[in-house]
């Protein structure tokens, strides 16, 4: 199916190209991509052919894995801790969410989930959020652009083992 300039346009810049560089992969010029991605031309026949297979073709082979592009220092805590020290974690590395970590992911705790908490002796087991979800470290950055959009983190594991994290500011 044959996109249109707009989608086009959103297509080349989710795989991360200018239209420069998207020009030179495809050989043609770039006055070609940016005429048709502004809709002010629309090519024959043969360039659009180039235009569509290329970028289908660029899609394919160009998807970066989540291991390339993760947070390797994964900052957590266990569930028996005190809602003190998750808040001490927390302003320390400046980071707005900490997986729950014990045997497993158990949770997570959020800057949300610690806001009216009176008691900083409780334990984070008892407001800690539901577990972020967990992929793969092979997923594709597509994948998890596409997750991010309903959850703020998730997790990158290898078999059983957390691995990695990725934010929504990650996968920018």
């Amino acid at each position: 199916m044959i996109p249109t300039p707009s989608e086009f346009k959103r297509r080349r810049q989710l795989i991360g190209l200018t239209q420069k560089q998207i020009a030179s992969k495809l050989q043609i010029a770039q006055s070609i991509v940016s005429k048709f991605e502004s809709g002010k031309s629309m090519p024959g026949y043969n360039i659009l052919k180039i235009l569509v297979e290329g970028i289908e073709n660029l899609e394919k082979h160009s998807d970066e894995k989540v291991a390339q592009f993760m947070t390797k220092k994964i900052i957590s805590i266990a569930s028996d801790k005190s809602i003190h020290d998750a808040i001490k974690i927390i302003k320390k590395h400046q980071v707005s969410q900490i997986p729950v970590i014990d045997d497993g992911v158990v949770g997570m705790i959020t800057e949300r989930s610690l806001l009216g908490i009176r008691d900083y002796d409780s334990k984070v087991s008892e407001v800690m959020e539901p577990a972020p979800p967990t992929f793969p470290r092979t997923a594709s950055k597509k994948s998890i652009k596409e997750i991010l959009k309903y959850y703020s983190m998730i997790l990158v594991t290898d078999g059983q083992k957390v691995v990695g994290v990725v934010s929504r500011q990650d996968a920018l």
